[in-house]
């Protein structure tokens, strides 16, 4: 399968459509602050920004700052999704992440990962919607620590209909500096 990474594009629909986005996964509602509307920097009201191989992607939603840094594995030929993560940085080093997992799955095996060669947490599919399947999982501080350090993760999932491993490879080049620059953008 021909895979690329997306551009721009996805993170700006990201920063429109947060609140969706989070409310599919069942995410509650943040809670308004008391006092002015927060702004990121320059009065913006949402930031894309782009490191390496992950996207940056930050906007105001219920009166909060919401920031999500994401990749996305694109069908050159399609123009489709195929694999997509979105990783929300937590305040005890932890991350909360959200697998997006195309159809056609054995949904009962989930997925496995592997940072580089060394074996990461296994994913169990929560739910599917139009645009995939979701997988959300919180990843340990040495998890994290483990993928800021590491060059690639392998994902692999089981076609249905042939069952065999089908692999997929997210890039970890930049996502280090993109959790941290969330993590002070979301403050």
């Amino acid at each position: 399968m021909n895979l690329k990474l997306l551009s721009l594009g996805f993170a700006a629909a990201m920063a429109l459509n947060g609140a969706a986005f989070a409310q599919q996964r069942g995410a509650a509602p943040a809670t308004p602050p008391a006092g002015p509307a927060p702004t990121f920097p320059g009065g913006a009201t949402s930031v894309t920004e782009t490191y390496e191989s992950w996207i940056v992607s930050c906007g105001i939603v219920n009166n909060a700052k919401q920031c999500q840094v994401v990749q996305r594995l694109v069908d050159q030929r399609t123009g489709r999704t195929v694999v997509a993560v979105e990783m929300r940085p937590a305040a005890d080093g932890k991350v909360q992440a959200t697998f997006q997992l195309p159809f056609g799955l054995v949904l009962e095996r989930g997925a496995t990962t592997k940072i580089d060669e060394t074996v990461g947490p296994n994913l169990s599919i929560r739910t599917c919607y139009p645009e995939g399947c979701q997988a959300p999982v919180t990843l340990e501080a040495r998890q994290v620590t483990a993928l800021r350090n590491g060059t690639v993760l392998n994902l692999s999932v089981v076609a249905a209909d042939s069952n065999q491993d089908v692999p997929f490879q997210l890039q970890l080049k930049g996502l280090g500096t993109a959790l941290d620059r969330a993590a002070a953008l979301g403050r």
